[in-house]
């Protein structure tokens, strides 16, 4: 299983949130840490700053209440910004109304985690129907006639159980304390029932291959959280989540 934490995916103007300077301007719910992997992606004709690129991997160095600096290598000099975002033109005016993304990413690798489940249901929704003229023959004159139905639309939820009895659990830490964000619904969960290795490395951890590999990727939040230390000195978590959007399943994307 993958994991984006919550507090980690923010829409930012594209002007105004990158001032010249150091400092990517936050709001205050951010939950973005030094070390964090973070990528930009562009939206609703957004300018990203030219001292950036959509396309480069990049790391959280520096992080305050509203403010984040980033660096294109783990713990190197932060990014000065030109200040130029939202100015395609460069007339040194802001004339875009645009945004720029800014998220976690890739995803990481949790560890220790077992008793994994997730459901996708639908509710069954029936109603009755009154008919169109007056029943003619027996069946109708005589017996009951079933309700119509239909499906609602779907919802889902799930839990997994984190597992301390292997020392620290610094990923599973996080999510525990997602459960008391003020905005939990900006998690991402991404469950491989066949995970196959890319070629492709960050911060030293092998990334699966999105094409060749079977998932289930949802925005996430999570809800409930339960500890429970064992006879044997093993302390588990069980963490309860629910789905705020599917995002891909098996093979296709839902967005």
């Amino acid at each position: 299983m993958f994991f984006s934490p919550g507090g980690t995916v923010e829409c930012l103007r594209d002007h105004d949130d990158f001032p010249a300077g150091d400092d990517i301007t936050l709001p205050i719910t951010h939950d973005f840490r030094v070390g964090d992997p973070v990528q930009f992606i562009e939206e609703e004709n957004g300018n990203l700053d030219t001292a950036l690129s959509t396309s480069t991997q990049y790391f959280v160095v520096a992080v305050t209440n509203t403010t984040a600096q980033v660096s294109a290598t783990k713990g190197g000099s932060a990014i000065t910004l030109n200040g130029d975002g939202g100015d395609p033109d460069g007339s040194g005016t802001a004339d875009s109304a645009g945004h720029i993304k800014m998220e976690f990413g890739p995803s990481k690798a949790g560890c220790n985690i077992t008793n994994v489940n997730l459901e996708i249901s639908r509710d069954i929704i029936t109603f009755a129907t009154l008919p169109c003229g007056v029943g003619t023959t027996a069946a109708t004159a005589m017996w009951a006639q079933f309700n119509s139905s239909s499906v609602g639309p779907p919802s889902g939820s799930g839990s997994f159980t984190l597992n301390y009895s292997s020392g620290s659990n610094t990923m599973g830490d996080r999510l525990s304390q997602n459960v008391m964000l003020q905005r939990p619904g900006t998690a991402k969960i991404k469950f491989f029932v066949n995970a196959v290795a890319s070629s492709t490395s960050v911060d030293g951890e092998l990334q699966p291959d999105l094409v060749a590999s079977k998932r289930i990727e949802a925005e996430i939040g999570f809800n409930t959280l339960n500890n429970a230390s064992e006879a044997e000195g093993v302390t588990t978590q069980e963490i309860g989540f629910y789905v705020v959007k599917l995002l891909h399943l098996y093979g296709t994307d839902l967005t």
